[in-house]
């Protein structure tokens, strides 16, 4: 965490006044908040997250822009965008719908604080880092060549609906069982993801199924 701040108050010194304390202010609440989770989480124990300016995240995804988006839950929205000539996937929360579906704001913590302790895992999308400078996070992945999957189990090549083959289906669901067999046993405290479904579900150039989303998960404490 030392690090991350360090980072920030490097990219704030050329912001104006009112600007840097705007973005000073949403960094130690955000990154408070992720800092307390991430300790409870993980026991003390240290996880490399990097930080990436704000200037960084608009410049990958122009501003947010429509051509950028990926996919579109009901919560937040996928980006692609290059970053030091490095492509990622950028998640960033709808603050408005988020609220108005009456999520707690620590969902979006949970769903970082968990990425993280899973990223060393084959079968999730591994976490690079966060952006704790705007109002709500926004956190950056691996980028994957084939998408996610939509609702129908399915991925979109060219903007046409492609059927995957059953060989790949089946790996698939193999691929994120096995995901889901290393949350419920792998740590002391299990974690159920409550949340599977195809749109949570990313494949790489090599069709290795990634899982991701963990805003509605809940960790069991230990012995339970």
């Amino acid at each position: 965490m030392k690090s991350i701040l360090k980072q920030v108050k490097q990219s704030l010194r050329s912001e104006s006044s009112d600007k840097r304390k705007e973005k000073e202010r949403w960094f130690l609440e955000n990154g408070g908040i992720f800092l307390k989770e991430l300790i409870a989480d993980c026991n003390g124990k240290s996880i490399p997250i990097r930080n990436f300016s704000p200037e960084q995240i608009l410049k990958a995804t122009n501003n947010f822009d429509s051509s950028c988006s990926v996919c579109d839950d009901a919560i937040f929205e996928w980006f692609k965008g290059n970053i030091e000539d490095k492509p990622y996937l950028i998640k960033r929360f709808h603050e408005d719908r988020f609220l108005e579906q009456e999520f707690q704001v620590g969902a979006a913590y949970n769903d970082i604080v968990v990425s993280a302790r899973m990223s060393n895992h084959s079968n999730f999308l591994k976490l690079f880092g966060c952006c704790f400078e705007f109002s709500f996070p926004v956190f950056v992945f691996e980028y994957v060549e084939h998408g996610v999957l939509n609702q129908r189990g399915r991925i979109m090549v060219k903007g046409e609906e492609t059927i995957l083959p059953w060989s790949v289906r089946f790996k698939i669901g193999k691929e994120t069982a096995n995901a889901l067999t290393y949350l419920h046993t792998a740590f002391p405290r299990i974690t159920i993801h409550r949340d599977i479904k195809p749109t949570n579900i990313f494949l790489d150039e090599n069709w290795i199924a990634k899982l991701s989303n963990f805003s509605t998960s809940i960790t069991l404490p230990e012995g339970k």
